[in-house]
């Protein structure tokens, strides 16, 4: 569609997309869309928490959203946040990684799994974020709904739980 296209262009141009942006949006848009039938609504989009047999990286559970055609849940409300931490609660996890990544340490950059840039919405828990070396840089929410930032590679022993999200 021409609209569509005029868009992008006008985006590559301000420089408020790249290309490999681009490309990764048309990979994303081949994977398979199908939802799961269990995944739970809010607000036109679909969520579902997945537990790992063992420890899952963050890098390894953002994989394992995108085979199953979703992301890393993007969390940009406080009604979101609170979804998300009910389920959770109601899954008796103690936490799970969500999809926010510090993309540059040094500008404190942060980058969600959609491809949308910063965090607008904020929830940390006291003495968060870290930001003291590149342990830190991937984002994990708490059964209380707080935010703490960790390691992307650094396994936990409650590093085992994701949240997928789906348009």
């Amino acid at each position: 569609n021409g609209y569509a296209i005029n868009k992008l262009q006008h985006a590559l141009i301000n420089g408020e997309r790249t290309l490999p942006d681009i490309i990764f949006d048309k990979i994303k848009i081949k994977k398979s869309k199908t939802i799961p039938s269990d995944a739970q609504k809010f607000q036109g989009h679909s969520y579902k928490i997945y537990q790992g047999r063992s420890t899952t990286t963050w890098e390894q559970a953002k994989r394992n959203c995108e085979e199953v055609g979703g992301y890393l849940a993007v969390v940009k409300s406080p009604r979101e946040n609170a979804f998300i931490t009910s389920l959770i609660q109601r899954s008796n996890y103690r936490g799970a990684w969500i999809g926010a990544k510090v993309e540059d340490l040094v500008n404190k950059r942060w980058v969600w799994t959609d491809r949308s840039l910063g965090l607008l919405y904020q929830n940390w828990a006291s003495g968060y974020p870290r930001y003291t070396s590149n342990q830190y840089g991937a984002l994990y929410i708490w059964s209380d709904g707080k935010w703490r930032d960790t390691g992307p590679s650094l396994y936990s022993s409650y590093s085992y739980v994701w949240v997928c999200e789906w348009n």
